[in-house]
């Protein structure tokens, strides 16, 4: 069953979202106090911190950027490029000026990467791994936005219009990140074209989605919902994938509650689209489970 409490959430976050990615695509401060009301409602995620709340990381686990004050975990500039994502979509030589500004490192699964709320300080570019992000409630309910893969950018919007960061980005499985400061991310976007265009291209396929997500809970069962979030981590691709997420983040990511994931991945079971091996869920037949993602199936 669809949890509505949930699918009221996602639905009024992902609605200011969209408001939010439109106003920002011409990379601009906010042109009224109006538009400002509305970003500023909107709060979506910080990077990997140079600024965190220590009262907040005792009760949300460790902050993956504790230790790059202190020195500890620094890292060499980044060399290696992945061909995936954002990163994979820009000019080689464009991806090569961000890698060169940019330092990397590897951090377990559950580091938070930065909190709802902090100041930006850097811009993330996520190389290996998947990392989700999240809003929270006031009464500590999670509702999982997204859940990213290599190549991606994490913090961008932050960055550009100086607002903080309004949602919460966590590892769900070990990561391997570069981090630019917002500073070297700015100068880059005004003398590299091609990277702004890209920005731009990323605001219009994360508007689609938003609208495409917000149809799906409105007309799409249980089973689809949980399909359309595997296929979602499935990307293009076709062979057996397995999956590292939790039942109850792919709950909080499909707006369901947890009790419906379970007996949906049940079925899928019974189906032989998918098998659990340890704590993680293989893909099996992942063209069966991307059509049965349409909703309407």
């Amino acid at each position: 069953m669809v949890d509505q409490r949930a699918l009221a959430s996602v639905a009024s976050v992902e609605q200011r979202q969209i408001e939010y990615l439109y106003h920002r695509s011409s990379f601009g401060r906010p042109s009224s106090l109006a538009e400002a009301r509305t970003i500023r409602s909107v709060r979506v995620p910080e990077p990997i911190g140079y600024s965190y709340s220590p009262t907040r990381a005792r009760h949300r686990g460790q902050i993956a950027c504790g230790n790059i004050r202190g020195g500890q975990g620094l890292v060499t500039p980044m060399t290696t490029i992945t061909t995936e994502g954002f990163l994979g979509r820009l000019p080689a030589d464009d991806a090569q000026a961000l890698m060169e500004r940019s330092r990397r490192r590897r951090l377990p699964a559950g580091s938070v990467l930065f909190l709802e709320g902090d100041d930006a300080h850097t811009v993330l570019f996520l190389l290996e791994g998947q990392v989700k992000i999240l809003i929270t409630s006031s009464a500590g309910r999670e509702v999982v936005l997204d859940v990213l893969g290599p190549g991606e950018i994490i913090g961008e919007l932050s960055a550009i219009d100086g607002l903080p960061r309004s949602a919460t980005a966590t590892a769900l499985s070990p990561v391997e990140i570069a981090t630019l400061r917002t500073s070297d991310f700015q100068a880059l976007i005004e003398a590299r074209a091609s990277i702004a265009r890209q920005l731009l291209v990323l605001v219009a396929v994360r508007l689609r989605s938003a609208s495409r997500r917000q149809f799906e809970l409105a007309s799409s069962d249980a089973l689809a919902l949980v399909c359309g979030r595997l296929a979602h981590l499935a990307g293009d691709g076709r062979a057996e994938l397995r999956v590292s997420m939790s039942q109850s983040d792919l709950a909080a990511w499909a707006g369901l509650s947890r009790e419906a994931v379970v007996k949906a991945l049940r079925t899928l079971r019974t189906l032989g689209w998918i098998e659990s091996r340890n704590r993680d869920i293989v893909l099996l037949d992942v063209d069966a489970i991307r059509l049965r993602a349409e909703p309407g199936c």
